[in-house]
């Protein structure tokens, strides 16, 4: 299954459910497999657009039914763990990275009064996962730091314009690979560009996230309407 990104070459930031299923079909194409609908449908479901998780479940799926060549026959995989357990394990396995993101993307490039770099994740990480799905336009940014940060409206434009457009630089200072977030500029959207993240932030205590980040009145944060249970 690893070696399906050779075989489709597609933006690997904005993979739709049907390319997703495209992976996997590729995949049973060059091993001579198949997968029953459930776990597909239910794989690609849950990753939440994340090439890097189908391809890792998969890979598990078939590792743990001792399928590592091409069958002779076409088999189907007798997946014995429901793929919810395989996203759990990928998902959790990268919680360190993601924690080690927060912690220093917020940081920013030297410690500033305005601290932009953590309101900036303020934005992220109190936005429903829906929304994070099609990225936050400035406007959406903007309106949710001013709603807690300490100057509020004053707040100047030109500051989170500029710490926006350093979304990218900041990450390559503090090697983080792959990037998190990506800010297009021309159209003014903030997008999770790894989709791994959005797994994990929904199964996260987003109120805890927040106290990491050590914000000045930050306040209480609730998720209205959606899960935190990873559903």
């Amino acid at each position: 299954m690893r070696g399906v990104l050779r075989v489709i070459p597609i933006d690997a930031d904005a993979w739709t459910d049907e390319q997703l299923i495209e992976v996997i079909a590729e995949g049973e194409r060059l091993l001579n497999i198949r997968f029953n609908e459930e776990f597909r449908a239910d794989l690609v479901a849950r990753a939440t657009g994340s090439v890097y998780v189908v391809q890792e479940a998969c890979h598990r799926a078939c590792t743990a039914a001792g399928l590592v060549e091409t069958s002779i026959e076409l088999l189907e995989v007798p997946v014995a763990r429901s793929a919810e357990s395989y996203v759990a394990d990928i998902v959790r396995e990268q919680s360190g990275r993601y924690k080690f993101f927060v912690q220093n993307f917020s940081l920013g490039f030297l410690t500033t009064e305005l601290e932009m770099y953590k309101w900036i994740l303020y934005s992220v990480i109190i936005s429903d996962i829906d929304n994070l799905e099609t990225g936050l336009g400035y406007r959406a940014v903007r309106e949710a730091i001013e709603s807690r940060h300490p100057q509020g409206k004053r707040l100047k434009p030109g500051n989170l314009t500029q710490a926006l457009n350093q979304v990218s630089p900041l990450q390559i200072k503090k090697n983080i690979k792959p990037f998190v977030l990506d800010y297009d500029s021309a159209n003014l959207l903030l997008s999770v560009v790894d989709k791994g993240f959005l797994i994990w932030l929904r199964s996260q205590d987003r109120q805890e996230l927040i106290e990491l980040l050590d914000l000045p009145d930050a306040g209480q944060f609730s998720t209205a309407g959606e899960s935190e249970t990873g559903g």
